[in-house]
């Protein structure tokens, strides 16, 4: 599985552990590993696995139009690609999908990492409302395009909140424990059932 970047990375081992508790299979029982793709140079990565003769999908945003012919190449040559609906990236896709009590759990994780005022100065100054209770932070019910805008927040450059494998495999565990909340039409749910279906079939 060849990972855009260190945030997929995390995500994924928390598929792992996720796949582990549910279906008794870990990747390496399959013989899956995982690959770094180091952002822009992901199709280079993946083509020379391919050339290697391994079986490669990639997990990858959809937030860089001049990506998509070089996915439909990738597509054409057998790759299978994962990634998410237009023009989203990893975060914004899982604001948009997850429900409002899964964000409040999601951007504690923030929290933890770069102090509550840090975390409140940026989504106030992105017109999201929220409060401070028992130091954390809450939100009221929100419209999906609301939270996606939270996702949007959360990639920022130099201040990106989930930019490392641990916090992108927090993130994960979120996620899973919470999947059966998630809308079964969603693309973060879609994602996961086509990626551990990908898994687990591959011999």
């Amino acid at each position: 599985i060849v990972c855009e970047g260190k945030t997929e990375l995390g995500f994924v081992r928390a598929l792992d552990t996720y796949l582990a508790k549910t279906k008794n299979c870990r990747m390496a029982f399959k013989g899956v590993g995982t690959a770094d793709g180091g952002g822009s140079t992901i199709f280079k990565c993946a083509e020379i696995l391919r050339s290697c003769g391994y079986e490669v999908c990639l997990l990858m945003d959809s937030d860089l139009t001049e990506e998509e012919p070089q996915k439909t190449v990738l597509l054409g040559n057998g790759v299978s690609v994962f990634d998410w609906d237009k023009p989203n990236a990893f975060e914004e896709q899982i604001f948009f999908d997850v429900p409002t009590e899964v964000v409040t759990q999601i951007i504690n994780i923030a929290v933890n990492e770069h102090g509550i005022e840090s975390v409140k100065a940026r989504l106030t100054s992105g017109h999201i409302p929220c409060e401070v209770i028992k130091n954390q932070i809450q939100f009221s019910a929100m419209e999906p395009e609301e939270r996606k805008k939270i996702g949007t927040i959360a990639k920022k450059k130099r201040v990106e909140w989930y930019k490392r494998i641990d916090l992108g495999e927090l993130v994960g565990d979120i996620i899973f424990e919470n999947l059966e909340h998630i809308e079964a039409n969603s693309k973060l749910k879609k994602v996961v059932d086509k990626l551990s279906e990908w898994v687990i079939e591959n011999d």
